[in-house]
């Protein structure tokens, strides 16, 4: 029967990855060609990612890696066009120290002023689902409305414009 590693047991959890990580550090530091490994997968994945505008009322949201950001930044714009100024809204590489927070999800009104997002820390399932209010002129209020705790990314889908 297989046991899981995480949940009513932390201590268990906590070394069963440490051990792990130990012995993984142990047979990759006598590896010849890790250095020359690691250098070839940061080449190939050093390239700019654009992901798929989507039109969110007078707004056009998007995601950006510029190569090797841990995650993409989402941004807003007015236009598609390739020179059309664009605002950074949520920024997942700036929300812990660590790097240990990542965007989950994200959800927008039908009139583009609401957006609902969710944050997952430590590589958890739990999501976190906040709320920001896009004005007109591009600037961003976060609100205090939190769901914590939640299991499911729909936690964040905004389906009315009435907020």
């Amino acid at each position: 029967m297989h046991r899981g590693t995480d949940g009513a047991r932390p201590v268990y959890t906590a070394t069963v990855v440490s051990d792990q990580n130990a012995l993984t550090a142990k047979v990759l530091a006598q590896c010849p060609l890790r250095e020359r490994f690691r250098q070839r997968m940061t080449a190939m994945y050093d390239y700019e990612k654009h992901g798929t505008p989507r039109h969110e009322g007078d707004l056009y949201a998007f995601s950006h890696n510029s190569g090797l950001q841990p995650q993409s930044v989402v941004y807003t714009s007015a236009s598609v066009a390739a020179d059309a100024p664009r605002r950074v809204l949520l920024d997942p590489n700036t929300m812990s120290a660590d790097g240990t927070v990542s965007l989950t999800s994200t959800s927008f009104t039908q009139d583009g002023r609401l957006c609902a997002y969710g944050v997952s820390a430590s590589g958890s399932d739990w999501i976190t689902a906040k709320l920001l209010r896009l004005a007109p002129d591009g600037g961003v209020t976060h609100l205090d409305d939190v769901v914590e705790h939640a299991k499911d990314r729909k936690s964040t889908r905004l389906n009315s414009s009435h907020a």
